[in-house]
């Protein structure tokens, strides 16, 4: 599995990038994000996930979201077990 890696320019949104195995089906990809890191960690609100490419063995994802307020906002992926 290849490392995540994020996507940003100015007044862009803020993007995550990641490749995985398409049948690691015990496995979930949590994408998280926060307005600041005092805040803590949601999964609700205006991330977008896109598939740029998928065969039988690979994917890789796209998540995106708003800056957010003040212009910053943190994104991770965090995995679990299912």
């Amino acid at each position: 599995m290849e490392p995540p890696r994020a996507t940003s320019r100015r007044s862009q949104p803020l993007g995550l990038i990641w490749r995985s195995k398409a049948a690691l089906g015990e496995i979930a990809f949590v994408r998280e994000f926060s307005q600041s890191l005092a805040d803590g960690w949601s999964q609700v609100g205006g991330m977008v996930e896109t598939i740029l490419e998928e065969t039988t063995d690979l994917q890789k994802v796209r998540v995106t979201t708003p800056a957010g307020s003040a212009g910053r906002r943190f994104v991770r992926l965090r995995i679990t077990r299912r």
